[in-house]
């Protein structure tokens, strides 16, 4: 009885120390305290429940559960908060992703491509059905057989806006914008849900463009917004380029996380059947270009 005891004892402990939690991505700031000092947490740093971490404003952190197949999203915290305790308040917001998916990130994690930013990367290939497929069909069922610019964001099914702003004020700016003009997304997810997102800019010729890029291990974690949040996407400005005209800004927010070029050229297959079953997030936003 006692070598049982032992042994499940041991079993206990070594699943107890078993590292699963391992930073997915931070955008903006985020540091965790080393000894006495805050350093700043980056993508794969390993992490025990126990460990004191901080996000700043218009910031987030997400970490990924090895054991759980699931990525936890933190917006900014009050002080230094405990990694279990965050965790907690956080986990009805996640939901379990696919096997297939989570091996992909996990293996795009640690084998280094997802720091890599590129709009050639190859499709998503970890996915049995067709996510963009569905988003698409659901963009047909929303502009009502018009046009992706008659969207109503009444129609959305995520409450989720965006600003552009100026990077040198740190202010938002509005319409027109000038040729030559930078600014970044300022992504206001107000749901109870963590959303991955992009914009998909539409010009007055019906061209579609993807704003923010989509990274080489098509994990999309850069893009991945935690509830109830508000996020500054500073590190993927855009610029407004030539020719002028009126441009139309389409957020779009998804529970799992979607290749918006997919999306894009799906949009332009003709005879697209329209579906209403699945739930996105969109925001509708008018932009003159001077």
């Amino acid at each position: 009885m006692k070598k049982f005891l032992i042994l499940a004892l041991l079993a206990f402990c070594q699943l107890a120390g078993a590292q699963n939690l391992y930073v997915y991505n931070v955008i903006g700031k985020a540091s965790w305290l080393v000894g006495t000092a805050w350093k700043p947490l980056t993508k794969r740093t390993a992490l025990k429940q126990t460990d004191k971490v901080r996000v700043e404003a218009n910031s987030s952190l997400s970490i990924i559960d090895k054991q759980n197949n699931k990525v936890y999203a933190f917006k900014q915290t009050q002080g230094d908060q405990v990694v279990g305790a965050l965790v907690q308040q956080v986990s009805g917001n996640s939901s379990s992703l696919s096997s297939k998916f989570f091996s992909h990130a996990v293996a795009s994690l640690f084998g280094g491509s997802s720091d890599k930013v590129s709009h050639n990367a190859a499709g998503c290939t970890y996915r049995g059905v067709s996510v963009e497929g569905d988003i698409a069909r659901t963009l047909v069922y929303k502009e009502k057989n018009s046009s992706l610019v008659q969207i109503n964001n009444a129609q959305t099914d995520y409450s989720v806006t965006f600003d552009l702003i100026d990077p040198a004020l740190d202010s938002a700016i509005s319409s027109p914008v000038y040729i030559g003009r930078e600014v970044f997304f300022r992504i206001h997810n107000n749901s109870k849900k963590d959303l991955y997102v992009n914009i998909i800019d539409v010009d007055d010729d019906g061209k579609l463009s993807d704003c923010l890029p989509v990274d080489d291990g098509l994990t999309m974690s850069h893009l991945l917004i935690p509830a109830e949040s508000v996020i500054d996407l500073s590190n993927y400005p855009v610029t407004f380029v030539a020719p002028q005209g009126t441009d139309h800004l389409i957020l779009v927010a998804y529970d799992e996380p979607f290749d918006v070029r997919v999306v894009n050229s799906t949009l332009l297959t003709p005879g697209l059947k329209p579906v209403s079953s699945t739930v996105v997030g969109l925001y509708n936003r008018m932009v003159e270009v001077r």
